[in-house]
């Protein structure tokens, strides 16, 4: 009998886990105020100051001279929701950022930071106090690479469309000037563009309070 029961526990949870990954493979959009909203796709889309994600799975349709543009539109609607960008602590989606078939970066994130006009997404590489952040460049650009700490604007490492040079050191020993075990890690010989979140790891673990 108790054999029998643990079996079925077995299965029962095994089945929850399944289920819950099922629902959660898209992300999860955890809010200031502890509330957790799972993603039902991986569409994300900025309105003003707001973010539109699908809370159930909605597939992008057309119309045909404009027949059943009213439906659709209270479809897209009723399977999405609005939250406040403000209000959103973080945005938990694992993917990864390639160019061709050569792998840039793993990403763990999706943030949004507003510039003079409209917020910008921004991919998460490696969090902390200090992000490593990366933004996608333009159709035939790679991407552009950024730090920030905290709330301060982000600090660019490394501009789309301008090459695959040393520039990205240079400037990570300025913004990490006051950081010895961060210094000492970028001046080791053959410092790679694929080291900055080690970079970042250890000025988080080392330098920051």
């Amino acid at each position: 009998m108790k054999k029998t029961q643990s079996i079925n526990f077995i299965i029962l949870l095994v089945f929850a886990l399944l289920s819950f990954n099922a629902h959660s493979q898209y992300g999860i959009i955890e809010m200031k105020n502890g509330d957790q909203f799972e993603m039902a796709t991986e569409d994300l889309i900025v309105e003003r100051d707001s973010l539109r994600y699908f809370k159930e799975y909605w597939k992008r349709k057309t119309t045909i001279m404009g027949f059943g543009a009213g439906k659709l539109l209270q479809e897209y609607k009723d399977k999405s929701d609005l939250v406040s960008i403000d209000d959103i602590k973080k945005i938990h989606v694992k993917g990864k950022l390639t160019v061709g078939r050569q792998l840039i970066y793993n990403y763990i994130g999706i943030k949004y930071i507003k510039d003079k006009k409209r917020y910008e997404e921004y991919y998460v590489v490696e969090d902390g106090e200090c992000q490593l952040l990366v933004k996608s460049g333009d159709v035939n650009d790679i991407f552009s690479i950024y730090v920030q700490t905290g709330d301060e604007e982000p600090f660019e490492l490394h501009r789309s469309g301008t090459g695959t040079g040393p520039k990205y050191e240079r400037k990570a020993k300025v913004y990490f000037a006051e950081c010895a075990p961060a210094m000492e890690f970028i001046n080791k010989k053959g410092f790679k563009r694929s080291e900055l979140p080690k970079v970042v790891e250890l000025y988080n673990n080392e330098c920051l309070e």
